[in-house]
């Protein structure tokens, strides 16, 4: 008021007295005699006051509008949370950017070692040194083929090739080489930051995560980039526009060290106890394996410890952290702490946005499917490391001593698509597009079967899921090992979806309960596949939240049969495991976020309170075994949505947010919805409406971005090829990566349905973009379906896209606009404004 009160003052410092904001003094005397004011004088007081109350009017006009520009760039401000990572350099014009490679050092001539990579830009070559090794990187222009050649030399000891002269850089690593029209690429890794530093195992660590803080992209000498036109080289620029955008939204993590017990991030836990990871990574999380691909097998150097050094495998992925958290104990006065992680790790195949990719391609890879590790590190401070060992980001500082390892456990839930041939592409006139079902029933299953036979190979109890020299517990056989959680409507397309997924799903297990995957057999006994149908906007709506506690009823026997896997150190800095985890749970909804993360974050609190209560359980040894509290156990039973003690709870809480948030930015291209419960445990009208603009963000993300944000993932994982006439290329079949392709196998069913592939990559404003892999529109004949057609829109140009923009914009906007409304109406009452008006004796209006 005081502000709105100096800005009136302002505009008229001196008001006349019948416009005045205090009331007149009682000692003036009256403007006529008898103390009535002349005919005259109220007339010219009349007068007088009209165009003053239309420029007050104008002003207030103009401070509305201000308050409300400021309301809307306030809650721009708080809503936007930027994709560029910490350190990463910019990029715009004018921008003060350092350049990459600017400093001049030399090599010593007689292959010294160097502490850390590093790269080297001559006028001939790109040289990578590690260590007193080097990778000399050129290309060369075949004219008849019109192709560029990468070669890859290598050299260490006294032969290394060490420039003498040159424009150096130290990097971390290479991501990945990319062909571009123009000559390869090498998108470098510059900087990264520490994630994560796990306790210390004596002389060695648990683990150290980091994430990628950085990448610059440069062309590798040599090759003829004069080649191209003027248009090949706009469209070569605009598609490394789009790589770059898809580098900066994703954040990519890896695990450093060769002094870790557990050194990669593709595996979880259980995995990488049981030695699966000795013979190479998880190809599902192994983002760039594809371009780190000429660097492993160009020039003879396959399976050289310089090249595997520098090729860094990483993943995308989300990583929460929460440090020291206090444990509940038996007697109160015993404290012990642990760190909480939370590990989503981002499949590369079917990569896309939320439209344009959905369902599964015929190897059974499914769109927006992520493995969810639930880490619990419980810290021990009486054995520790030797005091040198630094915890970044929130860890003990250099000269403390570092927490050991007391335990670990482990617990991993996943989530995809519903795995079969559907789509469902956007409009642009409809929320909720119609959902598009294959016809084919063969190929329904075939697709279903694949994934199946992935899932019990990775996650069932056998080579890769639990240790095959141990038993597994008798009450573990009879239950299932993979578990469908369906959270989809029961009725509309989704119920429809619902009821066809499990009629495949049933003749699946019933007909192919034995099936030959390569040189593994996988069997599905009865039982052993279990499809649980919530509906959950019927169950939880109205603010029925707390029925989430059915649906972790429904898969209790999951939850307890399934266990965790649980490891100790046995005194050689190793980690022997203790029990395993023989299951999982698979969550789905539509899109696999909103709905998937607040069931997933409760079936994790009930995982984790299970971890507490087994401690030392299954290591009879070990000779420690400690439970929670009476009253804790009492209270958790009471209510499962929630843990007995507050700081495990807020932890728990935050990190499920957060990881919610980073899954759903790059799927649907804004923040979870339903986050508020998430994070707060209550649903809130703020979060209702944070919702309310979300969606409407999501409608116009999905209609038109989505086209450029799919070409641009597919770019950055080497799915599609980098084209320089800005036509579709698309890999031959059975070389494509997650794409939707047709499938490669050789026996595949000769009535089953052909591939489909039509262009994705549309320019902004050239309407909406349908699934490149719409699956049954093509019968035995391979002859399109009408009604399969993707919808005409209006070709918009980028002012139109702007304006709607702008109108979605301020809809959103509506709660402050009304506040804005309401302060302008009581601002006159407020203020104490009075005014004069012809009447009699000394009365006021």
């Amino acid at each position: 008021l005081e502000l709105w009160r100096r800005v009136l003052h302002m505009v008229n410092p001196n008001p006349s007295p019948p416009l005045r904001l205090t009331p007149a003094s009682p000692g003036v005397a009256p403007a006529s005699a008898g103390g009535r004011k002349s005919p005259s004088d109220s007339m010219r007081n009349n007068s007088d006051s009209a165009p003053r109350r239309r420029q007050r009017m104008s002003i207030l006009l103009v401070a509305a509008a201000a308050l409300v520009a400021a309301a809307c760039v306030t809650a721009s401000s708080q809503s936007h949370i930027p994709v560029v990572r910490r350190g990463t350099r910019t990029t715009g014009r004018g921008s003060s950017k350092p350049p990459l490679f600017g400093r001049q050092r030399k090599y010593a001539g007689d292959g010294s070692s160097l502490e850390s990579p590093v790269a080297t830009l001559t006028n001939a070559s790109l040289v990578l040194g590690c260590g007193a090794a080097c990778l000399s990187l050129s290309c060369a222009y075949d004219p008849l083929s019109r192709t560029h050649r990468l070669d890859v030399e290598r050299a260490d000891g006294e032969s290394a090739f060490f420039p003498a002269s040159g424009r150096s850089t130290p990097i971390e690593g290479v991501f990945g080489i990319y062909d571009l029209p123009s000559g390869p690429h090498a998108a470098l890794i510059t900087g990264s930051e520490m994630a994560y530093a796990g306790p210390s195992m004596g002389n060695r660590t648990l683990c150290e995560i980091r994430r990628v803080s950085s990448m610059e992209i440069v062309r590798i000498p040599g090759g003829s980039p004069g080649i191209l036109g003027h248009a090949a080289r706009r469209e070569e620029g605009r598609q490394v526009r789009l790589l770059r955008r898809a580098l900066r939204a994703h954040d990519f993590y890896y695990g450093a060290g060769r002094n870790t017990v557990l050194p990669d991030f593709t595996h979880a836990l259980q995995r990488l106890c049981n030695g699966v990871s000795d013979g190479g990574r998880d190809a599902r999380f192994y983002w760039n394996e594809a371009l780190v691909r000429p660097l492993l097998g160009g020039g003879g150097v396959d399976g050289d410890e310089t090249v595997r050094r520098l090729a860094i495998p990483c993943t995308s992925a989300s990583v929460g952290v929460a440090r020291d958290v206090p444990l509940p104990s038996l007697d109160g006065a015993t404290v012990e702490k642990a760190d909480l992680l939370l590990v989503s790790r981002r499949s590369r195949f079917r990569v896309g946005t939320r439209f344009t990719v959905r369902g599964a391609d015929g190897e059974g890879h499914v769109a927006n499917f992520a493995e969810t590790e639930q880490l619990l590190i419980v810290l021990d401070d009486d054995e520790g490391g030797d005091g040198e060992e630094e915890r970044e980001n929130g860890g003990k500082g250099v000269g403390e001593k570092s927490p050991g390892l007391r335990e670990v456990y482990s617990h991993v839930q996943i989530r995809g698509s519903i795995p079969l041939a559907w789509s469902s592409p956007t409009d642009g006139k409809t929320y909720t597009p119609r959902v598009r079902i294959g016809t084919d029933p063969v190929d329904q299953a075939r697709r279903l079967r694949a994934h199946l036979a992935e899932c019990v190979n990775v996650y069932g109890p056998g080579e890769n899921g639990a240790l095959p020299t141990r038993k597994i517990p008798r009450e573990a056989e009879a239950i299932p090992t993979i578990t469908f959680v369906d959270l989809v409507d029961g009725h509309g397309d989704q119920g429809r979806l619902g009821r066809h997924l499990g009629e495949v799903l049933a003749a699946v297990v019933e007909v192919h309960s034995t099936q030959q995957t390569g040189n593994k057999t996988w069997h599905l006994p009865p039982g052993s596949v279990r499809h649980v149908r919530y509906d959950f906007h019927a169950e939880t709506g109205g603010g029925r939240w707390h029925r989430l506690a059915d649906l972790v009823e429904l898969v209790m026997p999951e939850l307890v049969g399934h266990g965790c896997a649980s490891a100790s150190p046995d005194g050689d800095g190793k980690l022997t495991l203790r029990s395993v985890q023989t299951g999982t749970l698979r969550t789905n909804c539509m899109d696999c976020l909103d709905r998937t993360n607040v069931a997933q974050a409760a079936f994790g609190r009930h995982a984790l309170f299970a971890q507490l209560q087994r401690r030392g359980a299954g290591d009879d040894a070990s000779g420690f075994r400690r439970n929670v509290p009476l009253r804790a156990s009492t209270a958790f039973r009471r209510n499962t949505l929630r843990l007995p003690w507050p700081e495990g709870e807020q932890a728990f809480r935050t990190l499920w947010a957060d990881n919610a948030d980073a899954i759903s930015r790059l799927y649907a291209g804004t923040r979870a919805l339903k986050g508020d419960f998430t994070r707060t445990g209550v649903r809130t009208k703020m979060g209702a409406l944070d919702d309310g603009a979300n969606s409407v963000k999501r409608f116009y993300i999905n209609n038109y971005e989505d086209a450029e944000r799919l070409e641009a993932y597919e770019l950055m994982t080497g799915v599609r090829p980098f084209s320089g006439t800005g036509e579709e290329e698309w890999p031959a079949d059975g070389e494509g990566v997650g794409t939707g392709d047709a499938d490669s196998d050789a026996g595949a069913d000769a009535g089953a349905s052909a591939a489909v592939r039509w262009p994705t990559g549309r320019r902004r404003g050239r309407g909406p973009v349908s699934d490149p892999n719409l699956l049954g529109e093509a019968a035995a004949g391979g002859f399109w379906r009408p009604d399969l057609e993707p919808a005409a829109v209006f070709d918009l140009t980028d002012a139109h896209l702007w304006q709607i923009a702008g109108m979605l914009y301020v809809a959103t906007q509506i709660p402050i606009l009304a506040a804005a409304v309401a302060v302008l109406l009581l601002a006159p009452g407020i203020l104490g404004w009075r005014r004069r008006d012809a009447g009699e004796g000394d009365g006021e209006r």
